[in-house]
C-alpha cells in the first residue's frame, strides 16, 4: 500500500533496477505495460531478476480490501531480496536512499544491507557470501 504509485515506481526503477510489467489506471478500463501516461495509476507490478513486487495506491486498496481501512502506509513489512554482486549494488544506492543497516556479513553466510523506501518499507538486499 503506497501513497503514490508513480513516485514509488520511479524510486524502485532508479534505485533498485525494477521495471514495470503491468499498471492499472484509476479508470480501471484497461491494463498498461508502462507508465507513459498522464493518468493516475492505482496499481503496478514491478519485476527484477524474477522478483515481482506489487504496489497499490492506498485508497484503491482500502476500497478493494476493506480490512486495510485502518492501516497506514509504511507498515511493518520487510522484503528480503537476493541480488548478484551485492557490493556493487550497495555502492550504487548508498548515497541515494536511507540505509538503515550498512552492508555486513552475517553469521549465517549472507552479505546484506537494509534500506527504507519512500513509503517507509524496509528492504533487505543480500547475496550468499563467497
Amino acid at each position: 500500500m503506497v501513497d503514490s504509485v508513480k513516485e514509488t515506481v520511479a524510486f524502485y526503477e532508479a534505485h533498485f533496477g525494477f521495471e514495470v510489467t503491468m499498471a492499472v489506471p484509476a479508470s480501471e478500463d484497461n491494463i498498461r505495460t508502462n507508465l507513459e501516461t498522464d493518468e493516475e495509476i492505482v496499481y503496478t507490478l514491478l519485476e527484477r531478476d524474477g522478483v515481482e513486487i506489487m504496489f497499490q495506491e492506498a485508497e484503491s486498496l482500502r476500497s478493494d480490501v476493506p480490512a486495510f481501512s485502518d492501516s497506514a502506509v509504511g507498515g511493518s513489512v520487510c522484503l528480503y531480496i537476493e541480488v548478484e554482486d551485492i557490493e556493487a549494488f550497495y555502492e550504487s544506492l548508498a548515497d541515494d536512499v536511507e540505509v538503515v543497516t550498512e552492508l555486513n556479513t552475517t553469521w549465517y553466510g549472507m552479505t546484506e544491507c537494509y534500506v527504507r523506501d519512500i513509503n517507509g518499507y524496509i528492504l533487505g538486499f543480500a547475496e550468499e557470501t563467497q
